[in-house]
């Protein structure tokens, strides 16, 4: 399982570890990668080692700091997202691309990415509904191939880099026309 993201307060790792210790206790076989920078909030970073110290985890989660992601995509069996907030994570898609299944609070647009598939969504600061959702993952692969290919065909159809960049074009020229942009920022 992993995590990618920062070690910051707002994307709650702490949540993350405290599944991971759920999960640790149903799937023996489970190992946890928290991807991402360690150095933006070093206080909160030193908090998380503790938590997986005192959980007795440390041997099976690994902090691995500012990594190429890519690598990790190639072996992670979920992905999780813990975040209190957010817009529209990056890390779902890129997750979703690599044919690997999501796990996530209900923060931003997740719930759409999501399909509002609450066997997949938790609310903020929810480790057991989360742990749930990877054992269920886990338990049902032949589901989760599924739902895997229904997301990447929806990724690829909805979220084409040429596409988006054509459709911003587009809005862009729609309200230049209409002098929406000269006008607003003349104080109209």
């Amino acid at each position: 399982m992993g995590f990618v993201g920062r070690v910051v307060p707002i994307k709650d790792v702490k949540t993350f570890i405290s599944a991971a210790k759920i999960i640790s206790e149903t799937i023996q076989e489970a190992h946890f990668y928290c991807v991402g920078p360690i150095d933006e909030d070093k206080a909160y970073y030193e908090d998380c080692k503790l938590l997986v110290k005192s959980f007795q985890i440390d041997n099976r989660l690994e902090f691995t700091g500012q990594q190429d992601v890519r690598k990790y995509y190639e072996f992670l069996d979920v992905v999780m997202l813990t975040s209190i907030r957010e817009a529209q994570p990056l890390v779902v898609l890129e997750a979703f691309c690599c044919g690997i299944p999501v796990v996530s609070t209900k923060v931003g647009n997740v719930l759409e990415m999501l399909d509002f598939d609450e066997r997949f969504l938790a609310a903020s600061k929810d480790p057991k509904k989360l742990a749930f959702s990877v054992k269920l993952i886990y338990d049902n692969p032949k589901l989760m191939a599924a739902l895997l290919k229904k997301k990447q065909e929806k990724i690829f159809k909805f979220f084409d880099r040429k596409e988006v960049h054509k459709k911003y074009g587009e809005l862009y020229l729609q309200l230049k026309e209409k002098n929406y942009i000269t006008d607003r920022y003349k104080g109209n």
